[in-house]
Formats: C-alpha cells, sequence, structure tokens
C-alpha cells in the first residue's frame, strides 16, 4: 500500500513540475532573446534563465548549464530536458538551437518566434479546458432538447418548404 501512495504522489508532483515548466517557457524564451540580443553567448543566456527565471525551469536550466560545464554536448543536454519534462514546445526549442548553430541567423529572433506561438497555444489550451469544463456543466442535450426537435421537425420553416429540400422525416 505505501509503495503504491508512494508512486501516486511522486506521479502527481512530476506533472505538476512539468506543467508548471510548460507554463514558464514562453517567458523563459523571451528573457534568452534578450540576453542573445544584448550580446550575450547562448551559454551565457542560458546561465541568465537558470539564475533569473522560477523554479522549476531555473532547476532545469541551471542542469543544462552544468551538464554542458562537464563536457555534455548542449543539443543532447536540451534533448534529454525535452525528454524529462515531457515537453513538446521545449523540443521545438531544442531544434530550433539545433537548427540555428549549423545554419546560423538570429536566434534571438527565432527564439521570439517560437515564444510567441507557445503563447498563443497556452492561450488556445486554456480556452479549451475552459469550454470543456463548461460544457461539463450544462445538462446533456438529450435532456432539454427532445421536445424542441419534434417541434422543429413539424414546424413549417423555411428549411421545410416546397423549395427546399427537408431537413427532418415525416416520422417524427
Amino acid at each position: 500500500m505505501v509503495p503504491l501512495g508512494a508512486r501516486i504522489t511522486l506521479s502527481i508532483r512530476i506533472t505538476k513540475r512539468q506543467k508548471q515548466f510548460a507554463e514558464q517557457l514562453d517567458d523563459s524564451l523571451q528573457l534568452m532573446a534578450s540576453n542573445l540580443r544584448a550580446g550575450h553567448s547562448l551559454p551565457q543566456a542560458l546561465s541568465s534563465v537558470a539564475k533569473e527565471a522560477d523554479s522549476p525551469t531555473a532547476e532545469e536550466f541551471a542542469r543544462i548549464v552544468n551538464e554542458t560545464r562537464v563536457g555534455r554536448d548542449l543539443g543532447l543536454a536540451l534533448d534529454v530536458t525535452a525528454e524529462r519534462m515531457a515537453s513538446e514546445d521545449f523540443s521545438w526549442v531544442t531544434q530550433a538551437i539545433a537548427i540555428n548553430r549549423e545554419v546560423g541567423g538570429n536566434l534571438a529572433e527565432v527564439l521570439d518566434g517560437v515564444a510567441d506561438t507557445i503563447r498563443q497555444r497556452n492561450e488556445i489550451r486554456g480556452q479549451v479546458a475552459t469550454l470543456s469544463a463548461e460544457e461539463g456543466s450544462l445538462p446533456s442535450s438529450s435532456w432539454c432538447f427532445p421536445s424542441d426537435w419534434r417541434r422543429f421537425c413539424s414546424s413549417p420553416t423555411p428549411a421545410t418548404s416546397p423549395r427546399s429540400p427537408k431537413v427532418c422525416s415525416d416520422t417524427g
């Protein structure tokens, strides 16, 4: 019984941490982009996020910085973080950084674009969650509409006029 409770508690904490990381990601990318525009290198920008961001983002970026300091490839450290945090959005960031490192260009602009996309996706997710919660509180259509449907099908409306096709069958 205790191992099951510990496993459930750990799972809840991991999920909460991953959700917080995802919610903070767009702000972290903005901070990185600002540091890059100020002339800092990518490792310095990552270090700045590690120092200035909230937990858990600060801890994850500190881990990335520490791993690269002991010799791990930056791309690999970013990929491992994306996997650990189960973040598709951060996986996009790692891909954008990898492509930019090979091709070149303005990484700050790329990170701004990714941050805007992530912010818009988070807004849409919030709207979907709100609508889903509202839908759960409404009565089901089978409880409130059957008589209305019979009235709609039997009433002479433009949809049932001789010139337009019938919407409902005559058996209703």
